[in-house]
């Protein structure tokens, strides 16, 4: 999905915004040994931080069809992923 540098912009704005929510959450230290389920849910809670992130800027673009939303959420996970 192309994106100019304003909305490149705005993405990584509000990833370092969810990055920063999280830190706040945990008090900065990553949880010590989750088990299996908390796991999951925390995957399942960072995706949809990343996917209300997305469709705000894509909204923002003026175009947020699901297949969008969909394609640029599992891009930034992807992303994510990679640290």
């Amino acid at each position: 999905l192309p994106l100019n540098d304003e909305e490149l912009a705005l993405l990584r704005a509000a990833a370092e915004t969810v990055k920063a929510r999280t830190a706040d959450l945990t008090g900065g230290e990553p949880p010590a040994a989750p088990t299996e389920q908390a796991t999951g849910l925390d995957a399942l809670r960072e995706e949809s931080r990343v996917r209300r992130a997305v469709t705000q800027v894509l909204w923002e673009r003026g175009s947020a069809t699901p297949d969008e939303i969909e394609q640029l959420t599992r891009k930034v996970l992807d992303q994510m992923k990679g640290r």
